[in-house]
């Protein structure tokens, strides 16, 4: 439901920094299973513009990093 909203319905875009499997909780219900987006710690808003990618310095956790990006900084 919240990484729907964040895809689907939010007027402005939200870049999550630190996106990693233990960051998404999910919890199943009658209505099937709904995920939750949590540590929004690192996240910031993204472009105002039409523009598809914003540059930003080399956040997150380091397991989780690409290495081309954790290696280089």
């Amino acid at each position: 439901m919240g990484l729907a909203f964040l895809k689907e319905e939010a007027e402005k875009t939200v870049i999550i920094l630190d996106f990693k499997i233990s960051n998404i909780l999910y919890d199943e219900d009658t209505r099937g299973i709904q995920h939750k987006a949590t540590d929004f710690r690192l996240a910031r808003d993204g472009p105002d513009s039409d523009g598809t990618h914003a540059s930003t310095g080399v956040l997150g956790s380091y397991g989780y990093g690409a290495p081309e990006y954790i290696f280089v900084y």
